[in-house]
Order: C-alpha cells, then sequence, then structure tokens
C-alpha cells in the first residue's frame, strides 16, 4: 500500500526524521524505532506505530586457569596457564599480578624480565595463555595471591571477566654443603686446619672427633691441629630463610705427624788447655814453684729443631743428656756444665768426644769432639836439663804426672824416680776451683 518509512529516538520521546533505512544498532545501548506508510496512489498513509526497542548489552568473557594453587622453589621458576573465553569484538589483555614481589614475581617468558605483573595483550579465545612465576623467598608460612584478569580491549561495550587467583607457595630448597678434604703434615709447631671450600644456602659449621664416633659440639671456626696426632672433622649447613639444614659430611681428617729432632751445636770442636811452669830441679828439694794457670773456657750452644712435639721446648730440654768419652784411666773427663741449652766445657785431660742426646723417637744427634791437654810434672837429677823431662811418660828412668782439676777438687800426683823415691806435689791453692798455686815438693818413701 505505499513506502515504509523508520524514525529512531534513544529515549522515546525524541525522535528523527522518517527514512526509508531500517534502522540497527552496533553498540552497547536501546534504541527505539517507529514506523508508517506513506500510501501510493491507491492508499492513505498510516500512522505511526507504537515504539519497538533494539538492545544490546555489554559482553562479558569468561576467564579459567589451571590450577588455583601452585608451588615452587626458591630461586626457581614454575608455570600456569590462563584461556580466556570471549567473541571478536572483546578481544583483550591476559595480566597476572602478584600480591607481593617479596615472595613472588611474574614474566611471560621463562627468560624475560620477572617483575610483580606480566601480560599477554590481544588474547584470543580459547587460547591458553603461559605465565611463569619465581620463588624470590621462601614462605615461612602461608602463600601469596597471584590474581590474573582479562581485560577487553572495548570497555564500553565488553566487560572483563571475573578474576581468578592462584595461591603460590614458595618453598624452602636444600643448603650445599662445603668440600672437606684432608690434610696430612709433619709437626712445625704450628696450626693446620681441615681443608674446606664451598658451602652455601646458610651457615658453614663444624664438628670434630678424635675417634670419629664421639662427636664435640657444632662451631662455625673451622678446626686445626697444631700437635700430632689425628681429628676426624665432619660439616654441615644451617640453612637460612630460604633453605634446609642439610646433613652431616662425611669424615676428613688432620693428620700431624711427629717431625725429626735434630740437636745440633755451634761449635764443632772444643779445646781447653791447661799449663804448668816451673823445673824441678832435685827430688830432694822441700819446696819449688810450680804454678798452674786456669785453663780456657768455651760456650756450646745447642740448638733443637722439630724437637717440640708438643709446643713445649723446655720438655725437649729436660731430655737433653751431655756425656764425655775420654782415654784411659786417671786423665780425666772434660768438665761440663750445663745452662738450658747452654754447655761450658773447661779442663780437659784428654782429647775425647762430646756427646750430645735427646732422648725419645725421631731424634738425630751430633757428636763433639773435645781436644784438651792437662799439667804435668817430671823429676830429673840435679843439673840434668828439663828436656830430660820430654817424651812419653817414664822414660829414661823420669817420671811424668798429670795434675787433674775438676770443680773444687784436686789430686795430688806423685813422679816416681828409677830408685823408688818419689816426691808429691801438695797444691795448697786453687782459685775458683780452676788456678793452682803454692805448690811444693815433697820427698816421700
Amino acid at each position: 500500500g505505499g513506502t515504509i518509512y523508520y524514525r529512531t529516538s534513544t529515549d522515546n520521546s525524541t525522535w528523527g526524521s522518517w527514512t526509508t533505512t531500517v534502522p540497527s544498532l552496533t553498540n552497547v545501548g536501546t534504541l527505539y524505532v517507529q514506523a508508517y506508510v506513506q500510501g501510493d496512489g491507491n492508499h492513505t498513509d498510516t500512522s505511526a506505530t507504537a515504539s519497538s526497542t533494539i538492545t544490546i548489552s555489554k559482553y562479558t568473557p569468561t576467564l579459567a586457569i589451571s590450577a588455583t594453587t601452585g608451588s615452587v622453589n626458591y630461586g626457581a621458576n614454575a608455570t600456569f596457564t590462563a584461556t580466556p573465553t570471549t567473541n571478536s569484538a572483546c578481544v583483550g589483555t591476559l595480566t597476572a599480578t602478584s600480591a607481593s614481589t617479596t615472595y613472588v614475581t611474574l614474566s611471560t617468558s621463562s627468560s624475560g624480565t620477572f617483575a610483580a605483573t606480566a601480560s599477554h595483550s590481544n588474547a584470543a579465545s580459547a587460547t591458553a595463555k603461559t605465565f611463569y612465576y619465581k620463588g624470590v623467598a621462601a614462605h615461612a608460612s602461608g602463600s601469596t595471591n597471584v590474581t590474573v584478569s582479562y581485560v577487553p580491549t572495548d570497555t564500553t561495550n565488553c566487560n572483563s571477566a571475573s578474576t581468578q587467583t592462584i595461591a603460590v607457595t614458595v618453598n624452602k630448597v636444600a643448603a650445599t654443603n662445603p668440600t672437606l678434604s684432608n690434610v696430612s703434615v709433619t709437626y712445625d709447631g704450628s696450626a693446620h686446619a681441615i681443608g674446606t671450600s664451598g658451602g652455601s644456602g646458610g651457615t658453614v659449621k663444624y664438628r670434630k672427633s678424635t675417634d670419629n664416633s664421639t662427636w664435640g659440639s657444632w662451631t662455625t671456626t673451622v678446626p686445626s691441629l697444631t700437635n700430632v696426632g689425628k681429628i676426624y672433622v665432619q660439616a654441615m649447613v644451617t640453612g637460612d630463610a630460604n633453605h634446609t639444614d642439610t646433613s652431616a659430611t662425611t669424615s676428613k681428617t688432620v693428620t700431624i705427624t711427629a717431625a725429626t729432632c735434630t740437636i745440633s751445636t755451634s761449635t764443632s770442636t772444643v779445646t781447653n788447655y791447661s799449663y804448668a811452669t816451673g823445673t824441678i830441679t832435685d827430688f830432694k828439694m822441700t819446696r819449688d814453684s810450680v804454678v798452674y794457670t786456669a785453663p780456657t773456657t768455651q760456650t756450646v750452644t745447642i740448638s733443637l729443631t722439630n724437637c717440640s712435639n708438643n709446643g713445649a721446648k723446655t720438655a725437649a730440654e729436660s731430655n737433653i743428656s751431655v756425656a764425655t768419652a775420654h782415654g784411659s784411666s786417671g786423665q780425666g773427663a772434660p768438665r761440663v756444665t750445663r745452662n738450658g741449652l747452654t754447655l761450658t766445657v773447661q779442663a780437659a785431660a784428654k782429647t775425647g768426644t762430646l756427646t750430645i742426646s735427646l732422648s725419645g723417637s725421631n731424634v738425630t744427634a751430633t757428636a763433639k769432639t773435645v781436644t784438651s791437654k792437662t799439667a804435668w810434672c817430671c823429676y830429673h837429677n840435679t843439673g840434668e836439663d828439663e828436656s830430660n823431662c820430654s817424651g812419653s811418660s817414664n822414660s829414661g828412668g823420669k817420671t811424668k804426672a798429670f795434675i787433674t782439676v775438676v770443680g773444687t777438687t784436686k789430686s795430688n800426683p806423685s813422679c816416681y824416680r828409677g830408685s823408688g823415691k818419689k816426691f808429691q806435689f801438695a797444691c795448697s791453692s786453687f782459685s775458683n776451683g780452676y788456678v793452682v798455686s803454692g805448690c811444693s815438693t815433697n820427698e816421700v818413701a
């Protein structure tokens, strides 16, 4: 009956112009529509119809995540996926947000930057997107929430999807034990510690034992040994906030063996002399002047090397002994006095060997030679030359006698004549125990 015309209104009150275009609506909202027919040559116009509406509501996407709880080790990464369901008009961005970066950070790539948030833009419908979450610090208790949202680009016509939450727990990981290594040395008086390297995730502690069975307390001090012996050492790590404690390592040892104790002296040859002066002219004389000078003294210093296995050198000193090997009877040994590591050698009667030793194992000692002379007397007839007293003892009817002075004691030797007569020195003065003076000769039967 004619041509159909339409008009529209957004409030059913204010209307637009009549048009033959059929009204439509694209975005969210309500459009009121009326129509009438403009009659042709055979029809009259109609009145406007009652209003009808076109209504478009906001589209609401949905969001699903692969899990509502997650677990990750300290320092490691784990993943979850998020999948939106939407129409082509409401494509948007997936975003994951950590409630605390102290414990959990996020990224869209295992090698990417981890931060408080991570996003996938233009996330299409029904396509799962992967999020990575890292354990920054271990939870002593509880967990950290990661909230996932999907927000369409067109927020005018599209609602955001309901958010989803995954509760992430960051777990402690085991600490790493140090590596211990055996130490074996010869005693040198110094402390030697167990070999140790590495160890992380907390505080490294050690304990020691003398029998690999009974152990001392754990301590942060690296065990060491100074004296001869052996200790067994174990280590462990007391974990920090992000690590669990380790078990004890296998035992390693510090072993110190005894050093060879060596004795040496400052002088290789010790020489002491005493001299006689004066001439005996006749064995019947009642007195004579014979003077004996003091013997020289020589100091010998003892040196000890590696002789103090337990750190006390005086213990080694107390084991030092000094002996002298000397010649035939009556000729006397060197007079040796000792003060600590110092020897004083005096008035030896003959060449001998001064032997210094230290008791115990692992000892080497050095023997020293002592060369010495002594005073002697000689009988000869009146008018005879003193040279008649040369030569060996008792030659040519002449006699020699050695005078030995040791300390404050003296011997009064006799010189014999071939007829069986003899005379004897009688020495009255000993200055400092060594200088002999005021000696006289007396004939004796």
